[in-house]
């Protein structure tokens, strides 16, 4: 079996305000997840033979929230949303899974247990798609913020969670 050069390997590189635990927007690349676990790929060994670096290698969601303000919205509403938000990922990247309906939880000021409905929109796409159209991806997410009447909208960028406010 060919022994394919991990030249799809970026280190983890400063990114503003998007580091982990913050909030703002991605702009790089994480290493591919078996090198990020120390598997070079050499060690790698799919049944299936999945050749390493060949695939869509870069990762977002957006959990559309089930909420306008802080009113939970119909289960009608919150599936036009998720077309709107499946409509743009396709647009953009050609496609999205969308994993119907989780529920979301965070602890607000109060100290209260705030629990709502979500649903996961994600898309996979190379490194050089995602650079050609985040901002566009950024302006959706912004735009949906103020129409959805959020104080922040989740996004998952290559397995960490920002908080786009």
């Amino acid at each position: 079996m060919e022994e394919i050069t991990p030249n799809y390997i970026y280190p983890l590189c400063d990114i503003g305000s998007m580091a982990k635990g913050t909030r703002g927007w991605p702009r790089e690349p994480r290493r591919h997840s078996l090198a990020a676990r120390g598997i070079a790929s050499s060690e790698h060994d799919s049944r299936l033979d999945f050749p390493l670096g060949r695939g869509k290698d870069t990762s977002i969601a957006i959990y559309v929230p089930g909420t306008q303000g802080d009113r939970v919205i119909s289960a009608a509403e919150h599936e036009s949303r998720a077309r709107e938000v499946r409509a743009e990922l396709s647009k953009l990247f050609g496609g999205y899974t969308s994993i119907d309906v989780a529920t979301g939880g965070w602890v607000d000021r109060s100290g209260r247990l705030v629990e709502e409905p979500v649903i996961v929109v994600r898309a996979y796409t190379d490194w050089g798609q995602y650079t050609r159209v985040d901002a566009d991806l950024e302006d959706f997410v912004r735009d949906k913020l103020e129409e959805w009447n959020q104080d922040a909208i989740s996004v998952e960028f290559e397995e960490e969670l920002y908080f786009v406010e």
